[in-house]
């Protein structure tokens, strides 16, 4: 068995890898910097929310799905994680706020009544256009 001789960019874990090696586990380029598939798209969300290419929102909502947290990867990347999931309990309390008040005001009370239409009769017409 061949010894470990990588370290994974976003959590740090030890591993195996040969470039060379026909087993296909190993083969995968994506291995060359990532232990696995989920640090291989941990760090495309990171890429992409740093970037802004996605919103703090999406972005954790898919660290959620592969199960990544700020504790789970390397202190390089834990602050931008940390920062990230703050961002997104920042936006989602707002978006809360934004329903609940939505939902206590009256409809009634929103409604704007559409202007009065002067009505003018046909001597004032006349009178104004001498």
């Amino acid at each position: 068995m061949a010894k470990k001789n990588r370290t994974c960019v976003i959590c740090g874990t030890q591993y195996e890898y040969c470039g060379h090696c026909p087993n296909k586990n190993l083969i995968e380029p994506w291995r060359n910097l990532y232990c696995s598939e989920k640090c291989q798209k941990a760090f495309n969300i990171l890429s992409d929310y740093k970037h802004n290419r996605i919103d703090a929102k999406e972005a954790k909502i898919k660290m959620d799905s592969w199960g990544l947290t700020p504790d789970k990867v390397k202190e390089l990347h834990r602050n931008l994680i940390s920062r990230m999931f703050d961002e997104a309990k920042k936006e989602l309390e707002i978006a809360e706020k934004d329903f609940e008040l939505k939902s206590d005001t009256n409809v009634e009370e929103t409604q704007i009544d559409e202007p009065k239409k002067k009505k003018k009769n046909k001597e004032e017409k006349i009178v104004n256009d001498n």
